[in-house]
């Protein structure tokens, strides 16, 4: 049967099924030897069981598309500047290649391959459903053949192609639409296999195109683990056919398009860490871990720096200046949670990152944008570098634009302080279809999935200008090989797309109205304690790095700003599992190295008696283990002791093994037994390495207190002249005459008793 094509160009875009025409060879059919396929499709390996609807628990049928025509249409290939047009190669026919393969027991015969065309989507919602199995209704266009070669046995794999030419089906009129697409592989009617995707036709060229941010996300787990080593196997990533190999790869096919690159600081520093040689952390049958020295030579220094010079190769060579984010991906809200020297770390944390970018990379990084890993705390956005945030879609509180179907990526977010950060918020439909970059049927429906999602973003407003869109694949983003590769071709070719930096979007693209809110981040849960003991342990390494008696700044073999970073580590928000890199085990090896570094300081004096009232105060320190360090000795004392040269000694240096003795002036107030603590302490006063109590016994009358006797006698015998004056002026007073009332006390007071005298006259 035909069809005429005037017909077919009327139908576009109802909904009907249009018949096949037949003017041309609808499709041909190939077997190919098993070596040829699988040279076509390599994911034979990675690939499950087809989830289609039959009648059976498991399909005994896996369809693999290993090929796709996903963009047809006169718009579908943008010319280069100034370039003629007239040979352009645009797709003129819909080529789909299959893998069939017989899973079951028994050989299936009478086989028959579907191909079916359904009408344009009208909305990212619709084609969403139609790509997680919804039914589809009507096709515009079936093709049904008979799968060529015969039965297929039991474990056979065979190849199959289909070619449908442009001109059969009803696309979609101007500027164009996205087409569900259905193959399926039938027995009767019975559905053995099938695989829902889509393809996009381009009645004419984009003139619109939507500005549109592609963040490359090179990150991971970070590696080191406990005392700088590293677990084993922990490189399986940059291998080849590895996570960070395929990314790399991927994007290496494009390195001048405007990819913008987001490599994590961590992970730089662990591959040339590991670059010029690293101890590996090896588990033994009896569950030990064995360290073994990795020289340099090995294979796995030589992956590691061969990775880093691929990183340095893609930042060099990509237009757009890569984006950075916080080191380690710390997470702040912990930090913030203690005291001020953690708050200083997250600080460091927030604004570091970057900066060690730039000193890995050797070229310059994007100032202005700084990328969430995740959910982040508003108190933290005044500690952020730049202006603006690339940010996860649950970042941010869901914002509803009235009467505006077309959201834009561009938001407003105010910090504490008052400041406004600009946010390019990630389009959540792409963040799922990345994150979900597989598919049972092959790395080519995986990949087509966001591309086709891309450009029913396009075709929702073609003709706005001002729009924009944020890709932001998941972090630890672990797409199939096939599928990166795909991908990222895809993207670069795409006409509806215009690929930009994050601050050209920022300023090309209308800004969302008003200011959004951060969303609240997920309670972490910590183990008990966990906030303070890290505070401590940092305020520690501090007073350790304050105590070398050198200009070195390594602390038993290993440098303070690596024991910093441990901790920084150690708040991750990865899942740092249980291989030693966990945070607790991170703060534990760092407490470690500070206590190695103290090691252990006595004081050895005995008493002291003091047998005048001005003496010194011997304090003797024995260093029985640990590196050399500096030390303050400080005093403590009643006031009853005095020190005329202060509390403080001069700053010491005890050596492993050694003693040194230091002695302090004083001078006693009064006689007596009294406690004097002594204390030493790192140079910066923060970490106590000992405290000790010395008796100090004074048995001489000080001077002051002889002074003070001589005052008491002194005012004594001013007391007593005193009074003796005192009396004299009173004696003196009775001298001069007695008073009128004196005279007549005196004569009322009775004499003495009158005694009569006989003179011997004769009247006797």
């Amino acid at each position: 049967m035909t069809q005429d094509p005037d017909d077919a160009r009327r139908r576009r875009g109802r909904g009907s099924a249009a018949p096949s025409r037949r003017g041309r060879p609808p499709r041909t059919h190939t077997v190919a030897a098993l070596a040829a396929v699988l040279s076509v499709g390599g994911w034979l390996g990675s690939t499950g069981p087809a989830s289609a609807q039959v009648p059976t628990d498991e399909p005994p049928v896996l369809l693999t598309v290993s090929e796709l025509t996903g963009v047809l249409g006169p718009g579908s290939v943008r010319p280069p500047p100034d370039a003629p047009t007239d040979d352009l190669p645009i797709a003129e026919d819909l080529e789909v290649r299959l893998l069939v393969e017989n899973l079951g027991e028994a050989p299936l015969d009478e086989l028959e391959l579907v191909t079916e065309v359904h009408p344009a989507v009208q909305d990212r919602d619709e084609l969403r459903d139609a790509l997680d199995g919804e039914p589809l209704g009507q096709p515009l266009h079936v093709h049904r053949d008979e799968l060529g070669g015969g039965t297929l046995a039991p474990g056979e794999l065979r190849g199959a192609e289909d070619v449908m030419a442009t001109d059969e089906v009803a696309w979609a009129d101007a500027p164009g639409g996205v087409h569900p697409l259905r193959v399926a592989v039938t027995r009767g009617s019975e559905l053995l296999a099938e695989v829902v995707t889509a393809v996009v036709w381009l009645e004419e060229l984009p003139t619109e195109r939507l500005a549109t941010t592609a963040v490359w996300r090179l990150d991971g787990v970070p590696w080191r683990s406990v005392e700088g080593a590293y677990a084993s196997g922990v490189d399986g990533d940059l291998r080849p056919g590895g996570r960070l190999d395929v990314l790399l790869a991927g994007l290496e096919r494009h390195g001048s398009e405007e990819f913008t690159l987001a490599p994590a600081a961590h992970l730089l520093e662990d591959l040339g860490d590991r670059s010029d040689g690293y101890t590996s952390l090896e588990r033994q049958p009896n569950g030990e871990l064995l360290a073994r020295r990795v020289p340099a030579s090995s294979s796995g220094p030589a992956v590691a720096a061969d990775a880093l010079e691929r990183v340095r190769g893609l930042a060099s060579s990509l237009p757009t200046a890569p984006v950075t984010s916080t080191y380690a991906d710390s997470d702040l809200g912990v930090l913030l949670e203690g005291d001020q020297e953690l708050r200083d770390l997250a600080a460091l944390a927030a604004a570091d990152g970057r900066r060690r970018v730039q000193l890995q990379l050797g070229t310059d990084v994007d100032l202005t944008t700084h990328l969430l890993q995740g959910r982040l705390e508003a108190e933290a956005l005044d500690l952020l570098p730049g202006d603006q945030l690339l940010a996860p879609s649950d970042a941010v509180r869901p914002v509803t634009m009235a009467e505006d179907p077309v959201s834009s990526p561009v938001h407003q977010v105010r910090a504490p302080s008052g400041r406004l950060l600009t946010v390019l918020v990630a389009d959540p439909t792409l963040e799922r279809s990345l994150a979900e970059l597989d598919h049972e049927a092959g790395a080519v429906v995986a990949a087509q999935r966001p591309l086709v999602d891309t450009a029913m973003a396009y075709l929702e407003a073609p003709d706005r200008s001002g729009r924009g869109l944020v890709i932001l694949p998941p972090p630890g983003w672990d797409p199939p090989a096939g599928a990166a590769t795909r991908l990222v071709d895809g993207l670069a070719a795409a006409p509806w797309l215009q690929l930009v930096s994050a601050h050209e979007l920022a300023a090309t693209a209308r800004s969302a109205p008003g200011v959004v809110e951060l969303a609240t981040p997920t309670e972490r849960e910590l183990p008990p304690g966990f906030v303070e003991r890290l505070g401590a342990v940092s305020r520690d390494l501090a007073a350790a790095a304050a105590s070398r008696p050198d200009e070195s700044d390594r602390l038993d073999d290993r440098s303070v700003a690596e024991l910093r970073d441990d901790l920084l580590r150690a708040t991750s928000s990865w899942d740092l599992g249980p291989s030693g890199t966990d945070g607790e085990a991170l703060v534990a090896s760092v407490e470690r190295t500070i206590e190695e570094t103290f090691g252990e300081v006595e004081v050895v004096s005995g008493g002291v008696t003091l047998t005048s009232d001005t003496g010194q105060i011997p304090v003797t320190l024995q260093r029985t283990s640990g590196d050399p360090i500096l030390v303050d000795v400080v005093l403590d004392s009643p006031g009853t002791l005095q020190w005329p040269e202060g509390r403080t000694a001069e700053r010491l240096l005890l050596e492993e093994d050694a003693s040194r003795t230091v002695t302090f002036p004083t001078r006693a107030q009064s006689t007596g037994s009294f406690p004097v603590t002594v204390r030493v302490t790192d140079p910066s006063g923060g970490h106590e390495l000992v405290r000790s109590t010395i008796a100090v016994r004074s048995t001489a009358i000080s001077t002051p207190a002889l002074g003070t006797i001589a005052l008491v006698v002194l005012g004594l015998l001013l007391a007593g002249i005193l009074r003796r004056n005192r009396a004299t002026d009173t004696s003196t007073e009775d001298d001069s005459g007695p008073r009128a009332e004196d005279e007549i006390a005196t004569a009322a007071e009775p004499g003495p008793p009158l005694r009569l005298v006989d003179r011997g006259g004769p009247d006797g």
